[in-house]
């Protein structure tokens, strides 16, 4: 057994047993029990280190694996190693090749910087304290970029940018923009990236072209896509509008509509060409305003399009003195027009009314020859009347021209109105109201009350006949002050104090070129045969004689407003309407009289010598004033009177009088004439053997003044 068990030992052989004879089966003793034991003994150490060797293997296996895992492993980390060293140099070289400054922070340390950071810088940012980097702030620096750097402390997420002003060690100054990225892992910053870039170039670049564009003589527009991209500052303060309203709206808000067309052609020569040629519009301001402005365009890169740069020139002074200088132009053109066209009436009213004088004169004698024959008499009478129609026709002529004779006195023009309110209800229809607002304490004007009544009720009756259905009149009057700029405007106003008279309908209105003609002769607006177009050319005749002007304000669809501006009386006086005869039977004895009569028509002269004739006066006829004064000469002291026309030619039979006055006042004179404007101031007619008698005339009203006369 003993040799067994070390045999055993001594081998390592656990599948040897312990031998058995027969004989220890038999006895079953003690030593059989153990030799047994030491057998089960044996056979379990065998099973186990059957296992254990087995375990061993498998062990050596793993272990052999893991060893070839790891040894792997260590192969590929020093790979990893070897690319992430390679990498990391790729991003150093990058880092350092880059033009922008780069730093890398990572738990409040700086773990990276680039050369370029310190090129930037001008200094070791790794070697300074954050109080350093504060005092290279400019002072006006230092709060905005305190805040933005808290800002950037906090963030989490978002990218942070700033742009600030240093001063380096050398004393330069530099403009630095700043972008901060935060790298964030499980919601808290793991690392932060800082990127610096220079541009103090760009920047005095952007303060040079600021410089320049902010003192540009030009406003400045850049125009993408129909919107503004952006606005000089001169073109707010042109137009009133805040950049934000500006950039809000579309370009064509700004401008002038009648001008709109004009633009958008001009927008589609721009598409095509790239450019806009000079050209004068108008752009409205915020308060309703407009400016007058040169543009022109040409085409630019904005933002990688291509984009409208439009230069405007404010011109709104140069312009507005332009049109202020064609209107005083236009003015003195009318002014010109009208003056030729009265002169032209007024010669043709003289010449008529020589013509209408012998017309009425001899149907007059024809009358008193007639004897009772009814037929000839009733002939009569139509030629008569006709030749007055003519004569009324005549007078509106005369009233256009200003060679009228007027008879002034002191007037209150609310009293003349109130006067002829009756008869303006009764002119306008029950569809039209008058509406009346008297200033009151008006002073008087120095005016012939029957002219004015007269333009008055032309001015009712125009307006009247501007309303189509139910409308307004509105007459008004007030006092007005014309000062040396209004009469700069205004050519035909001159300074002085002013009484004036504002007659506005709401009718259908004119247009501009309509406003141009209303006060020119045989000029209407009316249907044919409802209108003589004289109306309006007598009231400009009336007011210029008068020394007043007239403003017209029309709008088509609207209505129209007359002014008429009178001049305010301030000399006190006041001169009596000559008496209108009228016809009738008047006895008259010239025999023993002697008349010469001074006139250059023959017709008038024929038809004076006949009726005085008829009345037994001795009469000598002349043609001109150096014949009246041959006559004289000859027989001086025998003219009882002395029938002159004004207007002779050589001199005139005003210098007529006067010379014969200053030889003998008391020579009675009738002065005839029906183009009278230089009669209203003539000092002749002070003497009280002048009178004045007006063509054409009647045999009667002739008659009327002999007898008032000698």
């Amino acid at each position: 057994v003993i040799n067994s068990i070390k045999r055993i030992e001594k081998t390592g052989n656990f599948s040897e047993r312990i031998p058995l004879s027969k004989y220890d089966h038999k006895l079953n003793d003690e030593l059989t029990e153990i030799k047994e034991y030491i057998n089960n003994l044996i056979s379990l150490i065998e099973t186990l280190t059957g296992k254990l060797r087995k375990t061993n293997e498998s062990l050596e296996d793993k272990v052999a694996e893991r060893t070839a895992e790891l040894l792997a492993e260590v192969e590929q980390r020093k790979e990893t190693e070897k690319r992430l060293k390679e990498s990391e140099e790729r991003f150093r070289k990058m880092a350092e090749s880059v033009q922008d400054g780069l730093l890398i922070i990572e738990n409040g340390k700086l773990i990276f910087t680039n050369k370029k950071v310190n090129e930037i810088l001008g200094f070791n940012l790794s070697k300074l304290k954050m109080s350093d980097f504060w005092s290279l702030l400019p002072i006006d620096e230092l709060e905005h970029m305190k805040t933005t750097f808290q800002k950037m402390k906090l963030k989490k997420e978002a990218v942070e940018a700033v742009s600030f002003w240093i001063k380096r060690k050398d004393g330069t100054k530099r403009y630095i923009h700043a972008t901060y990225y935060p790298d964030i892992r499980k919601g808290k910053p793991l690392r932060r990236y800082i990127t610096l870039t220079d541009i103090t170039e760009q920047k005095l670049s952007e303060e040079r072209y600021k410089s320049v564009v902010d003192n540009a003589h030009e406003a400045i527009i850049v125009i993408l896509g129909g919107k503004i991209q952006f606005i000089h500052k001169k073109v707010l303060n042109l137009i009133g509008y805040s950049e934000e309203e500006m950039y809000s709206f579309d370009y064509t808000k700004f401008i002038h509509p009648e001008d709109l067309k004009t633009v958008k052609g001009l927008y589609i020569t721009y598409k095509k060409n790239g450019v806009i040629p000079e050209t004068v519009i108008r752009i409205l301001k915020k308060d309703g305003t407009f400016l007058w402005v040169e543009a022109n365009a040409v085409n630019i890169s904005w933002e990688g399009k291509s984009a409208a740069l439009v230069f405007l020139n404010d011109i709104t002074a140069q312009k507005n003195a332009e049109l202020e200088s064609e209107k005083l132009a236009e003015q003195l053109r009318q002014m010109q027009k009208l003056t030729a066209v009265q002169n032209l009436a007024g010669g043709i009213a003289h010449d008529l009314n020589n013509i209408l004088t012998p017309i009425l004169g001899y149907a007059d004698l024809a009358k008193l020859e007639s004897g009772n024959s009814p037929g000839l008499i009733k002939h009569l009478s139509e030629i008569k009347a006709n030749a007055k129609r003519a004569a009324e026709l005549i007078k509106k002529l005369l009233a256009f021209s200003r060679k009228q004779f007027l008879t002034r006195e002191t007037m209150q023009v609310n009293h003349t109105i109130e006067g002829l309110k009756a008869m303006f209800s009764r002119l306008i229809e029950e569809n039209i109201s008058i509406e009346y607002n008297l200033k009151k304490g008006l002073p008087p004007i120095h005016a012939d009350t029957n002219q004015m009544e007269q333009i008055l009720v032309n001015l009712i009756v125009n307006a009247r006949d501007a309303i189509e259905g139910t409308g307004t009149i509105k007459v008004t009057t007030d006092i007005f002050t014309a000062d040396e700029s209004y009469c700069i405007e205004h050519i035909e106003a001159k300074p002085g104090d002013y009484v004036c008279i504002s007659i506005s309908d709401t009718g259908k209105g004119m247009d501009s070129e309509t406003v141009k003609n209303i006060f020119e002769p045989f000029f209407t607006t009316k249907e044919f045969g409802y209108g003589s177009g004289l109306g309006l050319a007598v009231v400009y005749g009336i007011v210029k004689q008068h020394g007043g002007f007239i403003n017209v304000e029309s709008t088509e669809g609207k209505g129209s407003t007359f002014k008429l501006c009178f001049p305010v009386d301030v000399s006190g006086h006041t001169e009596k309407e000559m008496p209108v005869d009228e016809e009738t039977s008047i006895t008259l004895d010239g025999t023993d009289k002697k008349v010469l009569i001074v006139e250059d028509e023959p017709s008038i002269r024929s038809f004076t010598l006949a009726l005085l004739k008829n009345y037994h006066f001795s009469v000598t006829e002349t043609r001109n004033a150096e014949e009246a004064d041959e006559s004289f000469n000859e027989l001086y002291s025998n003219f009882d009177l002395v029938i002159s026309d004004v207007v002779l030619p050589g001199n005139s039979g005003i210098k007529l009088a006067e010379k014969v006055h200053e030889k003998n006042p008391d020579i009675p004179f009738i002065l005839v004439s029906g183009y009278t404007k230089e009669l209203n101031n003539e000092s002749v007619f002070k003497n009280p053997k002048t009178v004045f008698l007006k063509k054409p005339y009647s045999i009667y009203e002739l008659i009327k003044a002999i007898k008032d006369i000698l």
